[in-house]
Parts: structure tokens; C-alpha cells; sequence
């Protein structure tokens, strides 16, 4: 389902975890052409290269995924947003051939990506918007304290 917080959570979730990351990288996904341009802005932040745009597509690829998965470079988070339409490409020929990173991606088709995949359903009412509030800013009682202010 769209506009329910696939971005923003994956936003959060690379937020919370930036003390265990070396390098977070966001993917454009809404078409193949995007992603492109996204593997290329990649390449343009991790190698000293001159207009990355003098590259090949292939090319860029290649040397992404070659940084991606070296050893010393254990630290990396992809997040590959909105792929929503799989008749385009297959995103998985975009992953790199490393275990030693982290791949989250969101989509409004869970049933084509492998691993594990968490359904966020829209919530319900102003309860549960505050528990996730409660939870993210550490504090106790927010659902009191905003009954309280608003009397409710």
C-alpha cells in the first residue's frame, strides 16, 4: 500500500543505525533509469573520478560492486526505495555479490524480494501513532501526558 511510511521507516531504520555503518546509500527504484543514475551518484561519492557520467552503465556497476564487497569494507547499507514495479527489471541483479553488507528495500510487493519482510499496515488510531512516538523518543508516558494536555 502506498503513503503508509515504507520510506520514512527505512529512513529511521538507517537513522538509528548510523553508528554501525560506514556508508548508507539510497537507491532510486522507481525505474530502471533512476536506479542508474543513482548507482552513479554512488560511484561519483566513493571514487575519485571525474564526471562519473564519462562511464558506462556496466562499468560503474562493476566498480560499485567490486568497493561493495571488499573486505575491508564491511560496513555499507543499500536501500533500495520504491521498487514498485517489477516488469521494468529485476532489482536483484543490482545487489552485490557480498554477505558482509545490509540490503533493505521497499516495495509495495513484498512477494518479489527474497528475505525477510515486514508488513507495516496503516495505523489505526492516535494510540498506536503515540506508542511508536513513546518508543523512537525514549520517553514514558506520552500517551498520558497527551491526554492530559488535550483532554481527551
Amino acid at each position: 500500500m502506498g503513503g503508509i511510511g515504507k520510506t520514512q521507516l527505512a529512513f529511521a531504520y538507517a537513522e538509528s543505525g548510523r553508528e554501525c555503518y560506514s556508508s548508507v546509500f539510497w537507491l532510486n527504484t522507481l525505474s530502471e533509469a533512476a536506479l542508474k543514475d543513482s548507482f552513479r551518484s554512488i560511484a561519483s561519492h566513493i571514487f575519485d573520478v571525474e564526471g562519473p557520467g564519462v562511464l558506462e552503465d556496466k562499468e560503474i556497476m562493476r566498480r560499485v560492486h567490486q568497493w561493495l564487497c571488499s573486505p575491508k569494507n564491511t560496513g555499507w547499507l543499500l536501500i533500495f526505495d520504491n521498487y514498485d514495479d517489477p516488469d521494468q527489471f529485476r532489482i536483484d541483479h543490482y545487489y552485490p555479490p557480498a554477505s558482509h553488507g545490509e540490503i533493505v528495500v521497499t516495495t509495495r510487493r513484498p512477494d518479489l524480494i527474497a528475505g525477510s519482510i515486514f508488513d507495516i499496515m496503516p495505523l489505526q488510531n492516535i494510540e498506536e501513532g503515540l506508542a511508536i512516538l513513546q518508543t523512537r523518543s525514549k520517553r514514558d508516558n506520552i500517551l498520558n501526558q497527551v491526554r492530559r494536555h488535550n483532554n481527551i
